[in-house]
């Protein structure tokens, strides 16, 4: 099973959730208002000097052909993307246990 972690500016959030459902994950977790200094793009912590904030993302993948799908989809959207502000980070990991008992 496969954890994907994606980090994006609010502004990206409704887009990114398209992605995810369109390519088939069924269970995931919404955080909202992380606070973020990215890579590319202007930081996002909810002050005036650097306002506004991001959204994660955390989904649990069993099927490794969607898990293919929805990196493949993601990384698709950071190509096309115009503004760096529209990038998403995405991390992944292993897991050992996921249980919603």
């Amino acid at each position: 099973m496969k954890i994907i972690y994606i980090s994006c500016n609010v502004s990206m959030l409704n887009e990114v959730i398209k992605i995810v459902n369109s390519n088939g994950a069924d269970s995931y977790q919404i955080i909202e208002q992380v606070l973020s200094v990215n890579k590319v793009g202007t930081p996002r912590l909810n002050n005036f000097v650097w306002p506004g904030y991001n959204s994660v993302i955390i989904i649990q993948v069993q099927d490794l052909n969607i898990y293919k799908q929805i990196i493949e989809a993601l990384k698709n959207h950071n190509l096309n993307s115009e503004l760096p502000d529209e990038k998403v980070m995405v991390t992944c990991w292993n897991i050992d246990n996921f249980f919603f008992e």
